[in-house]
């Protein structure tokens, strides 16, 4: 394939392998499973075992220090190239470590920004200065580059790891370690040690001829795997997906009962992320058999581009014979059937001309049209199935099914972006992809929630900085309606196959319009003659040419280039840059990648450190917003930052987490939010192309809390009514009126004996639209735990799937004798427990950045009044492929029931919630349904149904 060709000529893959995008399971699935290709859930059974920091492998050992010399970088690949301050020295020394062809490393240090310069193959040309310091602030070169270390007592298949904790994929190797000021304040204060897992399994006999093969999404950092003793590959990315042809291997074993020991190193210690990045298996894998004639990983090429005319889809077909050598040729046919979504309802079919293939061949349809076609658009998503099939001699070979979708989208650079000659005005958020207590393995259907909640204040994009992610994640924005910015992780010349990587898994996705090769300054580590930008076009253009490619770019003003890019996004910069931009490239589109970082916390009126910030921000709001959303040449933004906080990144210890969000790390709506639904959401017209489908709205907030600890003298009100009156009692402060991208402020407010604090929305007409109430709460009495995922009112549905992943998101108030919620109310402890059905605890949150507590735990303090728990089914009876799973994992049933078929009825998950720290030691319970019927209920099925919600939940 063309992806391993240009992976082979790089000189971090220790072997042949296949590093490209691998065929995702929530993406699509086989149609005839068990019959020309098998697809089985690995997830299950995995002994894990976290090490320390250090992991006992040899020091990375460098002949000449280079400290305080001069040195010519001209020559010299940059790995990384980021602001000062989100890049250590350290982390320079383990990139040009962990790179096979490293011969050099050299940290330097500017005003605007730091850099690591590392050496592929060639010496850096350095020299001492007669006097004074050079410009490397640190840096070594090694004579010779030793081969990568492998003897690991954990890699041996013979290794007695019977007493090593069992683990279940997705699962963050990162997030259950102790928070220590010591650690890296950027990377959560989280250490970021080396973990291993092993997974013991045995094999059908009647696979023996066929191909097996290892798919997992992702795994990070470095990831080194082996199969009984043998050395099988080695992972460099942490991002883009991971495949590895087992039966090409030599030492797969299929006689029966014979147990196969796979053991993986996977080293977070670094990443070229400034934020947390958390570690180890994150994302899901799985097994596939196939025959020898097959489907390549993401071979199959929908384009989304067009209104269903003329569609030419294409496939990747890999032959590879008998044995390991492929075929001499072999005549393969193609055929791609188009239906409705998710049903057998044939609506169009195309072929492909029989071609002789040996090694590897991409076969394309002759055009065909879809009649009637339904375009996937922001406001009604229409989507389709197509069934890829191969066949050889009339036999059924292979056969894949994956979500398609038709639009046209067109970037214009005077008036912005249309999808099907609509104008859409982008308003997006930027995203990295943690959630509170699982850290960066988040289930999907708390990835639902998060994509709900965001739609419900008027958005319509997804940034995905910085970095491609998950599967399922695109999936649900094609059902939902929300337009993608994909973007690539690291930006030099040999990554350029990680950009393929994503741009061919994430091509057949109608939601993706834009392909991002990188953030910021990491944009800026290219060569003189911009290499890796020819680099990244060239991955991007040959894989999907219908697509335009951007970058999120941020310099002075007045070193804005275009590094050949089709559409220009720009970071964090005033209108003043985007006309001056405008004016020099005329035919340039133009889009705000990334703008608006306005920090604030859930309910907090004071700071309690330095670091800390309150509820409002509004005048950050009304500035910043405004820079790029009132110009017509600007296509809107891409991407506040950011939808929600994240672990990484803070302001200091004591904070571990960011303050970005207009949700917090745990999912509660901060008072911001309101201010885009009232923006975003409420103000935009229900003709507007861009606008979620949802009713017309009115909306009035009042920032600050009613905290009897901290009572407020000033109180700001977001709206997007009129006008807007605030009252405590019977007083009232008078009525504002309001402007776009306004707030209102009420000073010298006195709450000191107010019982109720109350704001009125009016029209212009002077009716009352809308109003927000906060009583003033007494002592805390009660608890209250209600779920929130699955949940109507978060668009999220209404039951678990029994799939074994699924998992739901439960809330904790605590509340006075008369139910309002105690919001000054903090440190208090909840205790968690299953009272029964199947399900577990996999996570705990409250939304507080300086809360320092365990998160793969069963308990978690009150912050401001609230807490939250994340359970997950334990029973999988729906997923494809379970049977064999049950099979072929030795200890894949033992922490995950694994059942061939549903019971009739499946319990409730019983879930309690108690806060002994109160009189009385108050509890409460809360039950969550779980079902059998993935058709109905499943995540992807629920976002499809696209339930509209009116506004974000809270308590």
């Amino acid at each position: 394939a063309d992806c391993d060709l240009k992976m082979a000529t790089m000189a971090w893959a220790l072997t042949v392998i296949v590093a490209c995008a691998v065929l995702a399971a929530t993406t699509a699935t086989a149609s005839s499973a068990g019959a020309v290709r098998d697809t089985v859930p690995f997830d299950y059974g995995w002994r894990w075992k976290l090490y320390d920091a250090a992991d006992h492998s040899p020091t990375c050992a460098f002949d000449k220090n280079i400290t305080g010399f001069t040195c010519d970088l001209s020559g010299a690949k940059s790995l990384h190239y980021t602001p000062q301050g989100r890049l250590l020295d350290t982390d320079c020394a383990k990139a040009c470590c962990s790179h096979s062809n490293c011969s050099g490393w050299a940290f330097t240090t500017s005003t605007w920004h730091s850099a690591c310069y590392i050496a592929l193959g060639d010496d850096i040309d350095c020299h001492q200065p007669a006097a004074g310091k050079g410009n490397v602030l640190s840096g070594g070169i090694r004579s010779s580059i030793p081969p990568p270390y492998t003897d690991y007592p954990y890699a041996e298949a013979s290794y007695d790891d019977s007493d090593w904790a069992l683990v279940d994929l997705p699962h963050d190797s990162v997030i259950n370690n102790t928070y220590s000021e010591l650690a890296d304040n950027r990377h959560a204060s989280l250490p970021r040690n080396v973990s291993w897992y092993r997974k013991h399994f045995s094999l059908p006999s009647d696979w023996a001829s066929d191909a097996v093969l290892l798919q997992c999404d992702a795994v990070f950092h470095i990831s080194e795997f082996w199969l009984n003793d043998k050395l099988i590959g080695r992972f460099t990315s942490g991002y883009v997906p991971v495949e590895i042809d087992l039966h090409t291997t030599g030492v797969l074993n299929f006689a029966d009962n014979a147990e196969n020991i796979l053991a993986v190193r996977t080293d977070p210690s670094f990443g070229s992320g400034h934020w947390y990045e958390g570690g180890g298996f994150y994302r899901s894998c799985r097994l596939v058999r196939t025959g020898l004639v097959r489907i390549a990983p993401h071979g199959v090429f929908a384009p989304s581009q067009g209104l269903g005319k003329g569609f030419a889809p294409t496939v990747e077909v890999i032959n590879q014979g008998s044995g390991v050598n492929p075929g001499s040729g072999v005549l393969v046919e193609a055929t791609f059937t188009v239906y409705k979504l998710d049903s057998s309802s044939k609506v169009a079919s195309g072929a492909a001309p029989a071609t002789a293939v040996s090694g590897s061949a991409v076969l394309k349809a002759k055009p065909f049209d879809i009649p009637n076609v339904k375009l996937w658009s922001v406001r009604d998503p229409n989507l389709y199935t197509m069934t890829t099939t191969l066949l050889v001699n009339g036999k059924v070979v292979d056969e894949f099914s994956l979500t398609i979708g038709f639009r046209d989208v067109r970037w214009d650079a005077d008036q912005g972006v249309f999808i099907n000659d609509e104008h859409v005005h982008l308003r997006g958020f930027c995203h990295h992809e943690d959630f509170t207590g699982v850290g960066v393995a988040v289930p999907d259907r708390i990835n639902l929630f998060r994509a709900t909640s965001l739609r419900s204040i008027g958005t319509n994009a997804w940034r995905t900085s910085h970095n491609p992610y998950r599967p399922a994640v695109y999936d649900m924005l094609d059902r939902i309606g929300t337009v993608v910015w994909d973007e690539a992780r690291d930006y030099t010349a040999w990554n350029a196959p990680d950009m393929g990587a994503m741009v061919k898994r994430d091509r057949s996705h109608p939601s993706v319009i834009v392909w991002s090769y990188c953030n910021e300054i990491e944009c800026h580590q290219d060569s003189a003659d911009n290499y890796t930008q020819f680099m990244f076009r060239e991955q991007a253009k040959s894989l999907d040419p219908t697509r335009p490619t951007s970058f999120n770019w941020v310099q002075p003003a007045t070193e804005v280039i275009d590094l050949g890019v089709d559409v220009h996004g720009i970071s964090h910069y005033q209108t003043p840059t985007y006309v001056q931009y405008h004016q020099a490239h005329p035919h340039k589109p133009l889009v705000s990648s990334e703008c608006c970082s306005c920090q604030t916390q859930r309910d907090q009126n004071s700071q309690r450190s330095s670091h800390d910030f309150t509820a409002f921000d509004g005048t950050c709001l009304q500035q910043q917003v405004q820079w790029t959303d009132t110009e017509s040449f600007i296509a809107g933004t891409m991407g506040v930052w950011t939808g929600f906080d994240y672990y990484g990144e803070p302001q200091g210890w004591p904070h571990i987490s960011s303050s970005f969000g207009q949700f917090d790390l745990a999912g509660f709506p901060k008072a911001h939010a309101f201010w885009y639904q009232a923006q975003w959401l409420c103000r935009v017209p229900l003709s507007d192309a861009g606008r979620p489908s949802t009713k017309a709205c009115d909306v009035v907030r009042i920032v600050e809390a009613f905290n009897p600890e901290d009572l407020p003298d000033t109180v700001h009100v977001f709206s997007s009514a009129a006008s807007v009156e605030l009252r405590a009692d019977a007083k009232s402060y008078g009525t504002v009126p309001l402007v776009a991208y306004g707030f209102a402020e009420f000073k010298k407010v006195d709450l000191s004996t107010a019982k109720s604090l109350v704001a009125i929305a009016y029209d212009a007409a002077g009716n009352a639209v809308a109003n927000h109430t906060l009583l003033r709460p007494n002592v805390p009495a009660s608890i209250k735990l209600g779920l929130d995922v699955p949940s109507p009112l978060t668009g999220t549905g209404t039951h678990l799937v029994a799939d074994g992943h699924d998992a739901a998101l439960l809330s904790v108030q605590v509340l006075d004798s008369k139910d309002n919620l105690c919001v000054g109310v903090n440190n208090h402890t909840v205790e968690f427990s299953v009272v029964s059905g199947p399900g577990r605890i996999i996570g705990v949150g409250n939304g507080d950045p300086a809360c320092h507590e365990p998160n793969v735990v069963s308990s978690r303090s009150v912050y401001n009044g609230l807490a939250r728990v994340v359970v997950q089914v334990s029973l999988d009876c729906t997923s494809t492929g379970r049977q064999l799973a049950a099979t072929i994992d030795a200890d894949g049933n033992k922490r995950t029931k694994v059942t061939t078929s549903c019971p009739a009825s499946i319990p409730d998950i019983v879930i309690k919630a108690s806060m002994p720290t109160l009189p009385g030691s108050p509890s409460a319970q809360a039950s969550i349904p779980v079902s059998g019927d993935a058709v109905a209920h499943g995540v992807l099925a629920v976002a499809a149904a696209r339930q509209h919600l009116s506004a974000p939940v809270s308590p």
